[in-house]
């Protein structure tokens, strides 16, 4: 019973362990069937895994291999060197001697970026003895390859020359025929470096032969440009000029590196023009951080053969200026890997904080987006009902009109009937007075309606703010004004094209306004003049108007429609 508790026990500690990195094995089985086809996408997908060093062993000792080999395919820096340290002890006890190889050669190069070389010189030598143990040729040829790499960096060229060698026996046993030709072009660079030119040219011309064969452009490439500036430093300048256009016309995406050297080819010929204009080519982008200072010194060496002492001075002093702030990124750059790697397990923490954190955030922005969402939709049931309303009182408006035109038909007809016959003043009487009921309702309609606008609010809140701020009315609020006076006092338009009146644009102006029943204080803030001219103006209107009771405002005078009242006296008095 008990030998049946503790099996479930592990099988259920295994299930949830397996459980606990799901999401990152998917991931590093995406980033594995891509890393052949497309080495930058796997790269990205390694890297969005944080904190890969607190996964399990096991997974952190695949995603090392993985990630050292996307970093190789696509020129980018190693893993931090305390990752790949526990994927490579890892290795050791449990891996494939080749496993161990490829993790040791990473382990090795991230040293080497971190300039540890010490470090990385170890781990070379062991990760080596491994794969040379267990005939794994191909990952011990790129380990001599990249260890020839840091003596060529150390500047160490006898002891580049003896690992460099044993890289091309390595591939050569491995039968990776393109990295065994090209290891005979990085053995050729510390023989050119010890002077040793014909040894360094008979090197080469075995890896273009190799290249070529295997219509390798891009190693064709490198290998002749490596050929131009060999044949350049040994003062073989035709070879040299065949030798660095060829790689011109290889490459036409990056050619700054080669129009420097033939910038330089040139100045050994003495042609300094042809110098310049390919020194001024070499003013591009570059994967090579080097190549601005070494363009600057290519100037230098031209003015200076000119005999342009100044410029050559300027040019120089540019060159060291570029060097100098190289080391200076290089060394704030490694200072900034070893703080990162140091304080790892704190920014672990600060992530979990992050999480917590954007959680926060998210729901502040959720309940912002829920709240303006529903202010919006208040705004805009507000407006929907504002529109209602409008329409509502159009309807109700237009049937009250229908309805009087029906009355004030009805009161016609009796009329005619009336000339015929003996009148019938008790029907008159009623119609006249259902006309007036109605006529008063069509009123009544009309001036809610423009209570109701938004340009009648709009002028109370003009008035209520003075004196602050503006509160004169705009020529679209004029337009607006009149448009719904118009639309809906028919007969005023009329009244205003009275040629008898001859309104002028101030008595319009006062005209309009007095439908919004304006006090004169109120009106005079509307038109920015002061209250005794606002008084003034109504006084002549209502002159012109002829209105002699004191007791009617222009309001009430101007929203009756006088011709249609005139029609319905007449029609009272039969």
């Amino acid at each position: 019973m008990k030998y049946t508790q503790t099996v479930i026990l592990l099988l259920i500690l295994t299930f949830t362990g397996c459980n606990k990195y799901k999401e990152q094995r998917q991931i590093i089985d995406r980033a594995e069937n891509l890393i052949e086809s497309h080495p930058d996408s796997a790269y990205i997908l390694l890297r969005n895994i944080q904190a890969p060093d607190l996964m399990n062993k096991r997974l952190l000792a695949r995603w090392s291999l993985l990630a050292g080999k996307a970093a190789d395919k696509t020129n980018e820096k190693m893993p931090a060197p305390f990752i790949l340290e526990k994927a490579y002890n890892w290795q050791k006890r449990h891996g494939s001697s080749e496993n161990q190889a490829w993790t040791g050669l990473y382990l090795a190069r991230a040293y080497t970026e971190n300039k540890k070389y010490n470090d990385a010189i170890k781990i070379f030598t062991e990760a080596i003895h491994t794969a040379t143990k267990a005939k794994a040729y191909n990952a011990a040829g790129y380990l001599y390859s990249y260890f020839g790499d840091l003596y060529q960096h150390t500047l160490q060229a006898n002891e580049e020359i003896r690992i460099r060698k044993k890289a091309t026996e390595c591939f050569l046993k491995a039968g990776n025929k393109r990295s065994y030709a090209l290891s005979f072009r990085d053995l050729a660079k510390p023989w050119a470096l010890k002077d040793s030119i014909n040894v360094a040219i008979s090197l080469l011309k075995k890896a273009n032969q190799l290249t070529t064969a295997l219509n390798d452009s891009k190693g064709m490439l490198s290998v002749a440009s490596c050929l131009g500036n060999t044949y350049c430093q040994a003062n073989e300048l035709d070879s040299a000029k065949y030798y660095l256009f060829l790689a011109m016309q290889l490459d036409t995406t990056d050619i700054a590196a080669n129009s420097i050297a033939v910038g330089q080819l040139y100045l050994k010929l003495g042609n300094l023009d042809s110098a310049r204009f390919y020194a001024a080519k070499a003013d591009r982008k570059s994967e090579n951080q080097y190549l601005p200072a070494s363009r600057f010194m290519l100037l230098s060496n031209i003015e200076k053969a000119d005999h342009n002492s100044e410029k050559a001075f300027e040019y120089l002093v540019q060159s060291d200026n570029l060097l100098d702030s190289l080391y200076d990124e290089e060394n704030e750059i490694n200072v900034a890997n070893a703080e990162r790697q140091y304080t790892h397990v704190l920014l672990v923490n600060d992530n979990e904080r992050l999480k917590v954190r954007n959680l926060f955030f998210i729901v502040c922005f959720s309940i912002s987006i829920i709240l303006a969402l529903a202010v919006w939709l208040y705004f805009q049931h507000k407006d929907k009902k504002r529109i209602q309303k409008i329409n509502e009182q159009q309807c109700l408006l237009e049937d009250k009109e229908k309805k009087l035109n029906q009355l004030l038909r009805k009161l016609k007809e009796n009329r005619l009937k009336e000339e015929e016959s003996s009148p019938d003043q008790a029907l008159a009487s009623f119609l006249l007075e259902e006309i007036e009921k109605a006529r008063q309702d069509v009123e009544d309609i009309k001036i809610e309606k423009i209570q109701d606008s938004t340009i009648s609010k709009k002028i109370k809140k003009l008035i209520s703010r003075f004196p602050n701020g503006e509160h004169a009315l705009s020529a679209k609020d004029w337009d607006e004004i009149q448009s719904l006076i118009d639309n809906t006092f028919h007969h005023f338009p009329l009244l205003l094209e009275d040629e008898s009146f001859k309104f002028t644009k101030t008595e319009i102006e006062t005209c309009y306004l007095a439908f919004f029943d304006l006090k004169s204080d109120e009106e005079a803030i509307l038109l920015e003049i002061n209250t005794d001219s606002a008084n003034k103006r109504r006084f002549r209107l209502r002159q012109k108007l002829g209105i002699d009771n004191s007791h009617t405002t222009l309001f009430e005078f101007l929203k009756k429609d006088h011709q249609a009242l005139n029609t319905g006296s007449k029609s009272s008095k039969i």
